[in-house]
């Protein structure tokens, strides 16, 4: 696990390639931007890997708590990726990973792809399901 006190928000560097030996929580109080290309990579076993962006009781939500990933952000197959903020993910331009978004308002746009899978937070048991009903009922 890696905490990231300051408010700056976490970015990577142009081309950087990180390399994942095991599962891995970054949480930042900052937020993230991955705006500039970058490839994390695993091998051999599937990773885990965790941006977390921390809780703010602020209304509305400051932007530096936002998650942004763009410009050909890339996980290859062996990394799943969990992404939390209690406000913005923006996911954009051409990138392509397995895993989640969890926020407060998902932005999707231009050329991205996303394979759901359920990326479990360590400590909080397993998923069994889920239950959905109507909210609201409008009637004229």
């Amino acid at each position: 696990m890696v905490q990231i006190n300051a408010t700056c928000a976490f970015s990577n560097g142009n081309n950087d390639t990180n390399t994942i030996r095991g599962n891995l929580a970054v949480i930042s109080d900052g937020g993230f931007t991955f705006s500039q290309q970058s490839n994390w990579n695993a091998s051999s076993t599937v990773k885990n890997v965790y941006f977390i962006s921390g809780y703010t009781s602020t209304i509305p939500c400051p932007s530096s708590k936002n998650i942004s990933v763009g410009n050909s952000t890339n996980f290859n197959s062996f990394v799943n990726v969990f992404f939390y903020t209690p406000c913005n993910v923006d996911l954009a331009n051409q990138n392509n990973f397995i895993g989640q978004a969890l926020a407060g308002t998902a932005l999707i746009a231009n050329k991205f792809t996303m394979t759901y899978k359920a990326v479990l937070v360590p400590g909080q048991g397993t998923v069994s399901g889920f239950s959905q009903d109507i909210a609201y009922v409008r009637e004229i």
